[in-house]
This record gives structure tokens, C-alpha cells and sequence, in this order.
């Protein structure tokens, strides 16, 4: 809300939350276009604090840290799987209740709804998870409502049903960062990426334009602190 929040760490153990604490979302907002004609979309996101959370040689530990919730290879898939909510809307903000677990095909093996890289590329294609637009090949795909709408994720998906939506809340988490020196805590996931987007147009006379553009992902921040707001 256009307040200045500052929070310190100061254990070790805690240090990197002060870098974490500055890309903390509890939800990722963007756009999508996806079509027939060959229009398509591309997320891509990044938690670049994750390896001192999951990674066992630098936290040694061989358990996860919070806000994440799962270490790397800990089902001996080398993934470190983190739950999320989907919802997504069409241009006339149409939506449908989520089912299963939110990406299609529903990855086997893995929770419901999770994205499991240090870098994801989620995809918008209602045929297919090969149409990336960077030409990914570790996608998660997420069939759309419509040829073009915009979508959120859930990253703090214990906090329950969100913008008015009963459908996105989620299992998994909580995701929590440790509570700051002045009782600041963070809540979501360190986060940052963009969205990439792909129009093709074609006609009937061997015309072909091709337009791209990247545009930030939008974010909302949640922070609470047992003696009041946070400052």
C-alpha cells in the first residue's frame, strides 16, 4: 500500500531472508494469449534465493527451509517441489473451478499444482506443452480459458481462497519467511520473471507478421506482524 516496510536478520542461519524479504509475492499477476493461429505465452519464474533453502550442501540440513517445502532431490527426482494456486480468467473474466491439480497433463508423481525448478517456465496452450514460446522443454502447461485473459498464482496457497476466488486456494505450504528482529514475517514465495508473448498474423495473401513483446509479472506483497501492521 505504498508503505515503507524494513525488517532485519541478523543469525547466519536467517541472512539470506534479508535478500529473500525483497522479491517475497504472495501472488504473480500477468497476461496470456493463446490461439490456434499460433499466438502463445510464455511465464517465466524465478526464486533466486531457493538453493539456501532446498539445497542440502549449503544448508546442511536434510530438511527443507521455509518458505519452501520440499529439498532438492528429496524423492530422488532432483526436483524440489513447491504447491501454488491456479486461477485463470478470459477476457470477459469468465473462469471455471480449478480441477486436479491445475496444469495439464498433471505431472505424475508430484503434488497437486507444484511448480519444481529454481527456474519455471509455465506455458498457455490448450493443445499442447510443447508450444513454448522460448522453446522450453520443462514446461508446466495451463489450459486456458479462451484465446487470450490474464491469470495469478497462488503462492501462499494456506492462506486460503483469494480475489474472490473459492477455488484458489490450495494444499501445500505454509510459506512462510522466519519472523524478522521488529516481527515482520513474509509471506509466499522470493520471486521474480516476466511474461513472453508471441502473436502471429497470416493472411490470405502470404502475409506473415510476426509480434513479440515482454512485460514484467505484476505481484502482490503480504506481510503481518503480531504487533500490529507492519512498518
Amino acid at each position: 500500500d505504498g508503505i515503507l516496510v524494513t525488517s532485519s536478520w541478523t543469525t547466519t542461519s536467517e541472512a539470506i531472508d534479508a535478500v529473500s524479504s525483497v522479491f517475497m509475492a504472495s501472488n504473480v499477476y500477468n497476461e496470456y494469449a493463446a490461439s490456434a493461429a499460433g499466438n502463445g505465452t510464455d511465464w517465466v519464474l524465478t526464486f533466486p534465493t531457493k538453493r539456501f533453502y532446498v539445497d542440502s550442501s549449503i544448508t546442511l540440513t536434510s530438511s527443507p527451509i521455509a518458505p519452501f517445502e520440499e529439498e532438492f532431490g528429496a524423492n530422488e527426482d532432483g526436483l524440489s517441489c513447491t504447491v501454488v494456486g491456479i486461477v485463470n480468467y478470459d477476457r470477459e473474466e469468465n473462469t471455471l473451478a480449478a480441477t486436479g491439480c491445475g496444469f495439464s497433463p498433471c505431472p505424475p508423481g508430484q503434488p497437486p499444482s507444484s511448480i519444481c525448478h529454481e527456474t519455471n517456465v509455465i506455458t498457455f496452450n490448450a493443445n499442447s506443452t510443447t508450444n513454448s514460446v522460448l522453446s522450453s522443454t520443462l514446461t508446466s502447461n495451463i489450459v486456458p480459458i479462451g484465446s487470450a485473459g490474464w491469470a495469478a498464482l497462488n503462492l501462499d496457497p494456506n492462506a486460503g481462497p483469494d480475489i474472490g476466488n473459492p477455488f484458489f486456494g490450495e494444499s501445500g505450504g505454509p510459506h512462510n519467511l522466519h519472523v524478522a528482529l521488529n516481527g515482520n514475517q513474509f509471506h509466499g514465495l522470493p520471486v521474480t520473471g516476466f511474461q513472453a508473448t508471441n502473436f502471429v498474423v497470416g493472411g490470405s495473401t502470404s502475409i506473415l507478421a510476426n509480434y513479440s513483446s515482454v512485460n514484467r509479472h505484476r505481484i502482490s506483497r503480504s506481510c503481518t506482524n503480531a504487533g500490529g501492521g507492519c512498518s
